[in-house]
């Protein structure tokens, strides 16, 4: 499988140990996934969100301290949709991960309030979505590596 285009060398490790899990299936089921395996140095960068259908949304179940961190905010617990001032490239990304059954990487902006600063600041930041499927043909969950990029890409 051909990395997808755009991917750092920051989160080609999880891409890597993510295609190790697939063995001869098209996605890993959820619990082909052990944090334990995992390349140590990414899991404080690492998401994992349920897949819900009908209407297709997205929640937070895992959220990397390393993600919570960029942010300023844990996300765990919240739908997608929920998240004020979330880019929408986002939600596209998640829908196109869901869908193609593929994975996906993308840059994304989010606006974040500095209170420190008292002013807005636009973070950037890249990530990778990998489907996890249960039954092989429908995706459940999506395993996420996340990682802050310049303001200038």
């Amino acid at each position: 499988m051909d990395k997808p285009a755009g991917l750092s060398e920051a989160l080609r490790p999880l891409l890597r140990y993510w295609i190790a899990a697939c063995g001869d299936k098209r996605m890993p089921a959820r619990a082909d996934i052990d944090p334990v395996e995992m390349p140590i140095k990414l899991l404080p960068n690492v998401v994992l969100v349920d897949v819900v259908p009908d209407p297709l949304r997205f929640r937070f179940r895992v959220m990397g301290t390393a993600v919570a961190r960029m942010l300023d905010e844990d996300w765990t617990g919240y739908f997608v949709d929920e998240i004020p001032n979330i880019h929408e490239s986002v939600q596209r990304q998640y829908v196109e991960s869901a869908k193609n059954r593929y994975p996906t990487v993308t840059m994304n902006e989010y606006d974040r309030y500095d209170p420190g600063l008292m002013q807005h600041k636009l973070l950037r930041y890249e990530c990778l979505l990998l489907p996890l499927s249960e039954n092989g043909a429908t995706v459940s969950m999506l395993l996420g590596g996340t990682v802050e990029r310049p303001t200038a890409w």
